[in-house]
This record gives structure tokens, sequence and C-alpha cells, in this order.
């Protein structure tokens, strides 16, 4: 075997690793789904206001954003030492109320790529900026300036960043914020999951899709519920 090969093998792998291990606040997000998520300019109007809603109640940045796919949409954030999979939580189920839609809108769970470094914050927001007049893609920001109406986007090239390490969130953790945006969403309190089992079953699936939370965590979650039951709630709505 070639030893050399082999001696770059081992440190591309550390580099890799290191990476893994370093964290970071800044996050390129691609949402999509099977579903038509945009139906019009209209439901893109909507998520725009949803997303800057998001804003106001996390504080994260945003440098790009694109809606033009009418199956998806991609967006930069800076999300601090807030959690990534909350603010997401909160737009999807936001957006997902507006739409009503008969069917599950969101069918896959969103992909993050954590990005280390100013360069490759600008690499990826060129990535998601496309040569468009649309508004709903960051690209008029960056070439024309920004107005009015895009005022929550940050300029990545002429601002001065240092990557801040996330706040570690553990698994329960993130599920007990999913949980209480859910509440929020829906208009109910704990007091009405207990009452309301089709909208606590509903909940508990939510959660185990879109959360690393156990079967066990969950029935803590939930006021102690055994593993078996939770099992059997989720095998009832997966169907």
């Amino acid at each position: 075997m070639n030893l050399k090969c082999d001696i770059l093998r081992v440190g591309d792998r550390m580099a890799r690793s290191a990476r893994r291990n370093q964290m970071t606040s800044i996050y390129a997000v691609d949402q999509s789904t099977d579903q038509i998520l945009f139906r019009n300019d209209t439901d893109r109007q909507v998520m725009i206001e949803i997303i800057k809603e998001a804003q106001r109640k996390y504080g994260f940045h945003c440098y790009a954003f694109c809606l033009l796919s009418d199956h998806g949409f991609k967006i930069i954030l800076d999300v601090a030492d807030k959690n990534v999979s909350s603010i997401l939580s909160s737009i999807s189920i936001a957006y997902a109320l507006y739409r009503k839609a008969e069917h599950k809108l969101f069918t896959k769970r969103f992909k993050s790529t954590p990005l280390y470094s100013k360069e490759e914050v600008i690499v990826h927001v060129r990535k998601v900026n496309r040569q468009t007049d649309s508004k709903f893609n960051s690209f008029c920001f960056y070439d024309r300036g920004a107005d009015d109406s895009l005022d929550w986007i940050v300029d990545i090239e002429q601002k001065n960043i240092d990557i801040i390490t996330e706040k570690k969130t553990s698994d329960i953790e993130v599920a007990h914020l999913m949980l209480d945006e859910w509440m929020k969403q829906h208009g109910c309190c704990t007091d009405d999951l207990k009452k309301d089992k089709q909208l606590r079953n509903m909940c508990i699936a939510r959660l185990h899709r879109e959360t690393n939370c156990s079967m066990k965590q969950l029935g803590v979650l939930f006021g102690g519920i055994s593993e078996s039951t939770i099992s059997k709630i989720l095998k009832e709505n997966e169907q």
C-alpha cells in the first residue's frame, strides 16, 4: 500500500473530524418537500412575512434566501445562541397552518449545512442567489442594494462577522421548545393535550419525526406515557 496516500487519507479524516467537532451559529438551510409548497407569489409573500416574524421572535440574522422553487426554499441564517431546529419548526408550523393543506405539507426534514467562516458563507450566499429581479430571492438585494422591503436581510459581504459558538441543546430540550411552539400555533395547552388524545397523538408523531427523542423521552415529555403506548401511537399515525 502507498504510505503517502494512507497518511493523506488519515490527515483528511482528522480534518473532517475536527470540523465536525467545531460548532458554529451559521447554517445554510435547504427545506424541500414532495408537495407543492408555493402555489403562487401570494404564498411566497406569506412565507416571507412568517420568516420575518420568526426573526423578530428569535433574533437571527438572514444572509440570503430563495423561494423561487415550488417545492421548497433555501435560507442562510446566523442563529446566534438560538437553536436552528426550533427556528425552522416555528416557520414550518406557521406556514402549514396558513396553508391548511389536506396532506402533510413538509414531507422531508430540512437539511442544514454548518458554515465555519465568512468565506464559506459568501460562497453559499452566491449559490442561493440567482440572477433574477424577483423579490423572492435575495439576489435583488445584493444586486441593487437594500430597500425597505428587504431591510431584514444582512449583507454578508459588507459585514464583519465572528462565528459564534452555538449553545449545545439536548434532544429533550429541543422537543420541549418544539412542543411549546406547537401548542402556541394550535392555541392549546398541556391540559388540552391531556383531554384530546387525537391532538396529543398528532403532536407526539410530529416530535418523533423532527427530533432525535427516543420513545422513552417522548413518554416522559407527555406526562409518563409508556414506551409501548408511544410505539402504538406512532404506528397509528404513520398510516
